[in-house]
């Protein structure tokens, strides 16, 4: 484990045609990596039994972050939001999401009342991530 941290990054099954590889948790990944925490990335796309393996590195982790887009993957990004929440109440939740409003619904609100402590709207840059990141873990601390 790197000095920093253990930082569970997660990417909901897409509920449509296939996507390619998650891109924009690669660059929070190197971003993270490089400022001494290590990313550890779920594809759910890849990874059928992703409940059970978040779990595992959430035994150890410090924060989980949840890439969605709104609409397609807000099933799984709420699924994984409010069973790691119950299960590990202490380690703060991050949701990211391209588009806060689906439909009359404010998606990065309403994920908030779910079990996320905080959320980023994209686009950003991966620095505002890791900000958010470890604003998140001195207000947990």
């Amino acid at each position: 484990m790197l000095g920093r941290g253990k930082v569970v990054l997660f990417y909901p099954k897409y509920e449509g045609a296939p996507l390619g590889a998650p891109l924009c948790l690669l660059a929070l990944a190197a971003t993270l990596r490089n400022a001494d925490y290590e990313p550890v990335m779920i594809d759910a796309a890849i990874v059928p039994n992703y409940l059970e393996v978040i779990a595992g590195h959430m035994e150890d982790a410090i924060c989980l972050g949840i890439s969605v887009l709104t609409g397609p993957m807000s099933g799984g990004a709420i699924e994984v939001a409010t069973e790691m929440k119950k299960r590990f109440p202490l380690v703060p939740i991050l949701v990211m999401s391209g588009s806060s409003i689906a439909g009359k619904v404010n998606f990065l609100d309403f994920a908030r009342k779910l079990g996320a402590d905080a959320h980023i709207q994209k686009p950003f840059k991966p620095a505002a991530f890791l900000e958010r990141v470890e604003s998140l873990l001195q207000h947990s601390a």
